[in-house]
């Protein structure tokens, strides 16, 4: 997953990251002037976990479909040393 969204930022020229980046802000800033009017601090928060989600979903590299497979579902953290 992370080698797909790394292969494809790769391509982006950086100039357009860094404006992509402002606008970003920009928007956001503009977007929380009037936000906070009609939905309050924690309707807000949700609007901008909801976008998150939605860019975080569109730069994934493989299916939704395939989303519950995860090459570390056999792992398992080491187990603590014991206090003696």
């Amino acid at each position: 997953m992370i080698q797909g969204v790394a292969r494809r930022s790769a391509e982006i020229p950086a100039p357009l990251l860094v404006v992509g980046a402002a606008f970003s802000v920009q928007f956001g800033a503009a977007l929380a002037t009037t936000a906070f009017d009609a939905a309050g601090p924690l309707g807000f928060v949700w609007i901008r976990v909801g976008l998150a989600a939605l860019v975080l979903v569109a730069f994934n590299a493989r299916p939704l479909r395939q989303a519950g497979h995860c090459r570390f579902a056999g792992w398992s953290p080491p187990a603590r040393p014991s206090r003696s």
